[in-house]
């Protein structure tokens, strides 16, 4: 079964499936076009774990001003739409489903502040509040009654912030903060099956040199355990066989691109220099054997796509694309992103993008047209457009 959910350009969230060429609407009163009350639309289209549900953000707006915005969870054939959580005022920014498909994390913007609310699918328990502040990254811990948080101060004279070990036990919510303080520009924690632990960057610890260096570390039940050195603002992603760990660091404050890409093996400790090019974002195949990464000048927003295997140190061009705006915030803060959604398809096979394509001039105006591209990882890497979107990720295999 290949199956997307993706953000229609008339603000709907639909499901394709590819192999039948059939689709349908699964938030079919939403709509971009404005009536006489505003406009309703929605976006990030989030598959549940196991895939049978979708929960996707739903915005109101009234003229420039949003007035109510919410999160919607509807099954994967469009049947049982449910308000999860709705709000006024509220912005909501990202979310990520627990591990076991139970509670959603909700990352919100009210006024300046941030703040994380775990939410009922079912929309039947009051939504608690996990955490508060900005910038704020966070990941679930495996029995999804727990999380572990990056929580800024919110405050330009404070930039430091503090990793939270939050755990959710009868309804209540126990924070507890780990040891030490996290690396200077690191953002989001990730969980280590291998290690049954967070994996977090860390500041070096007092005496250490190195003023750009940090310590990669594993924090379980709260105390963190060295593994390895890293630059400035590393960005770590698991493999999904859970041996590696995959690192990229800045090769300075001002840097707008990662210096590459070093792999680090958890059994034996030894360290591999897998990606060479600076790049803006990379991701892991479903098999652990490939990863794919974005490059190119941010600025123009046209980026290359290229794959490296994880073994034989080879590499594939994959060609450009100029993603829409909502792919390239993806791409901006893929450490967090890859946690709840998946550009490459279950079997690791094909790679779904959202392309902004200027069609040719008429009457002196050049018009964008968003495209959803399906990708093929092998061969020639043949490209299919399948929809008009802005966006667009795969369901999960089935558990």
């Amino acid at each position: 079964m290949r199956q997307i959910a993706y953000v229609a350009e008339s603000g709907e969230i639909r499901v394709r499936d590819l192999d039948v060429g059939h689709e349908i609407s699964v938030s079919a009163e939403e709509s971009a076009l404005p009536d006489e009350e505003g406009s309703r639309f929605a976006n990030w289209p989030t598959w549940s774990p196991d895939g049978s549900r979708l929960a996707y953000f739903r915005y109101e707006v009234h003229g420039n001003e949003l007035v109510a915005s919410g999160v919607r969870v509807v099954g994967a054939d469009g049947t049982r739409n449910v308000a999860a959580y709705t709000a006024t005022n509220e912005a909501p920014i990202y979310m990520g489903w627990s591990p076991d498909g139970r509670r959603i994390a909700v990352l919100v913007q009210l006024a300046n502040q941030l703040y994380l609310r775990v939410i009922d699918p079912e929309g039947e328990r009051p939504p608690l509040t996990v955490a508060q502040g900005a910038p704020l990254y966070f990941t679930w811990q495996p029995d999804s009654r727990g999380l572990v948080a990056n929580v800024g101060t919110g405050r330009a004279a404070e930039p430091h912030s503090r990793l939270l070990w939050i755990r959710i036990e009868g309804g209540q919510v126990v924070q507890e903060q780990v040891e030490r303080r996290p690396a200077t520009a690191f953002r989001a924690p990730v969980w280590s099956s291998t290690r049954a632990a967070a994996v977090v960057a860390l500041q070096l610890e007092a005496g250490v040199e190195g003023s750009e260096a940090c310590q990669v570390a594993t924090v379980a039940d709260r105390v963190p355990q060295p593994l390895f050195t890293a630059g400035l603002a590393p960005a770590l992603i698991p493999s999904p066989t859970g041996d590696l760990v995959a690192c990229a660091w800045r090769p300075n404050v001002d840097a707008a691109l990662y210096a590459g890409v070093t792999l680090y093996d958890l059994a034996s400790g030894s360290e591999q220099r897998i990606i060479e090019d600076p790049i803006i974002a990379y991701f892991w195949t479903p098999d652990g054997r490939r990863i794919i990464y974005v490059s190119g000048e941010i600025s123009d927003r046209a980026v290359f796509v290229r794959t490296v295997d994880v073994s034989a140190g080879s590499r594939e061009d994959l060609g450009w694309v100029r993603p829409t705006r909502d792919m390239f915030l993806l791409f901006s803060h893929f450490d967090q992103y890859v946690q709840s959604a998946s550009l490459v398809s279950p079997d690791g096979a094909e790679l779904v993008l959202a392309a902004s394509r200027a069609k040719e001039r008429e009457n002196g105006v050049v018009p964008t047209v968003r495209q959803v591209l399906v990708r093929s990882l092998a061969g020639a890497h043949e490209e299919t457009t399948v929809a008009r979107g802005r966006l667009a990720f795969w369901r999960p295999a089935a558990q």
